[in-house]
């Protein structure tokens, strides 16, 4: 998968993450149960047919995919846990992780341009 892949892939699993901490932190889970639980259920369910078919059809690595599988769990187990601190915390991790993918890839084509295998 290629680098603008895995960032929007990324950030839409943050954002939803962060719309689940958001809405639970209201109760808006506790209120309207169905519709919460019926988004984001369909949201993960769908987030994983993507990872699982992109290994199938060998346009992902099954590592990339275990690594985007646990990542999606983290950041909705972060969200669940209705702390204050959590929207920032899955903002922070995905920014950073967004930016240490484009530093690797930077430093990777660099490195290959170079000369050196």
């Amino acid at each position: 998968m290629e680098l603008k892949h895995r960032i929007i892939s990324f950030a839409i699993m943050c954002g939803f993450a962060l719309a689940a901490s958001t809405e639970m932190r209201e109760r808006f889970d506790l209120g309207y149960p169905i519709i919460f639980y019926g988004v984001h259920g369909l949201f993960i369910i769908g987030m994983l047919t993507y990872l699982l078919l992109g290994v199938r059809r060998q346009k992902i690595a099954a590592r990339a995919a275990l690594r985007g599988i646990l990542a999606l769990l983290a950041l909705y187990a972060v969200g669940a846990t209705r702390a204050s601190f959590a929207p920032a915390l899955i903002v922070i991790v995905g920014i950073a992780t967004m930016t240490i993918w484009v530093l690797a890839e930077r430093a990777r084509t660099a490195s290959k341009g170079s000369g050196y295998p």
